[in-house]
């Protein structure tokens, strides 16, 4: 099992509480069957050979996203994602999936591709959702900014769900389309998509194309805009959302002062690393006002879309993003802005409470 190389972990963690403020699942359902130290428990069960999962743990255990913000939290950072992941992996393995996974991922998943010049969009993060919406809104990008077009799926989120063996023949579909169309530089649409890109391929064994610049949308946007020019949100407070698939590219994790009921900054010691900066460095200078939280950069909780927890359990999905808005509401923000695609197609979808949503590619 691949569980068993965490054992250390999984022993302490089964005894430890400290990262329930942390915990996005049970902080949206009040069970403690939802929690990390929960599912830890579980899985230690089952790694030590005491009993094998029943059915009911499965289903809890992706009744979940892979708890990485309780190992952002955790003093130690434990590798919790990693050991929720392999557990998902040997589940997974042994073929015993829910039906509602097995129906995810068994879908016929296509791409799109609309050539034009050396330069495209790729687009990933929304392709789950089937919001045809969304196509238009990346469609209007690339025709302002004159790049082409490929809509897929990168097998991020079958790989969340741990089958990597689906998340591999995805990855190749995908980047022997990108292969096809001839060109030199893809700007993702989000974090995951720019994670599948960038790190996870590499881990699965599939290639992207030589020579390939792989960029943020929100990035080339910036540099393809007229500098200091004010828009719809300049002078504003906003709340930047970081989706939890930065936090698998963070260069460093949150300091242990952060969990001090105290903690009201510097900022960056709740986590640092390109994606965490580089958009934040793009409101500034848009005359945008940030508004501090200590639930954001590392310890960003979910908005419910990350890490697969939407394809399968939407109904929780939403209970976690609806907590997330209230808690962006409580910090006097104007504005959610944000570079995760996939989070404001899944607001635009069920709701954002009255917030404005914002995906800055838009606004650049």
């Amino acid at each position: 099992m691949r569980t068993e190389r965490y054992e250390q972990y999984l022993y302490g963690c089964r005894f430890c509480p400290m990262c329930k403020p942390a915990s996005d699942t049970s902080n949206a359902t009040f069970l403690e069957c939802h929690s990390t130290r929960a599912h830890a428990m579980i899985i230690w069960r089952v790694s030590n050979q005491i009993k094998p999962y029943s059915d009911k743990e499965i289903e809890l255990l992706y009744k979940t996203n892979l708890d990485s913000v309780s190992e952002a939290f955790c003093v130690d950072h434990y590798p919790v994602s990693e050991y929720m992941l392999a557990a998902r992996q040997d589940i997974v393995e042994a073929g015993r999936v829910p039906e509602v996974v097995k129906s995810v991922l068994a879908r016929n998943q296509r791409i799109d591709v609309e050539s034009r010049g050396k330069t495209t969009i790729l687009s990933c993060e929304a392709a789950d959702f089937a919001y045809e919406a969304a196509f238009e809104r990346v469609s209007a990008i690339a025709e302002k900014l004159d790049v082409g077009f490929i809509q897929g799926y990168s097998g991020a989120s079958a790989h969340f769900l741990g089958d990597d063996r689906k998340a591999r023949d995805l990855a190749e579909g995908l980047t022997a389309a990108i292969a096809r169309s001839g060109v030199s530089t893809v700007l993702t649409d989000g974090p995951e998509t720019y994670y599948a890109l960038t790190k996870l391929y590499a881990r699965l064994g599939v290639h992207i194309p030589e020579n390939l610049s792989v960029r943020m949308l929100s990035s080339f946007a910036a540099e393809a805009s007229p500098s200091n020019v004010s828009n719809k949100i300049t002078g504003m407070k906003a709340f930047y959302h970081d989706a939890r698939a930065c936090w698998w590219m963070a260069d460093t994790k949150p300091d242990e002062k952060v969990i001090m009921p105290d903690f009201f900054g510097p900022e960056k010691l709740l986590g640092t690393g390109a994606l965490y900066d580089e958009p934040r460095g793009l409101l500034k200078d848009l005359g945008v006002k940030l508004v501090f939280s200590v639930w954001t950069r590392a310890l960003a909780r979910s908005m419910g879309m990350d890490e697969g927890l939407y394809l399968v359990h939407p109904q929780l999905a939403e209970k976690l993003a609806r907590r997330r808005l209230a808690e962006i509401g409580r910090c006097g923000s104007e504005c959610l802005v944000t570079d995760s695609f996939a989070a404001v197609v899944f607001l635009s979808i069920i709701g954002s409470d009255g917030m404005n949503v914002v995906w800055l590619p838009e606004i650049l």
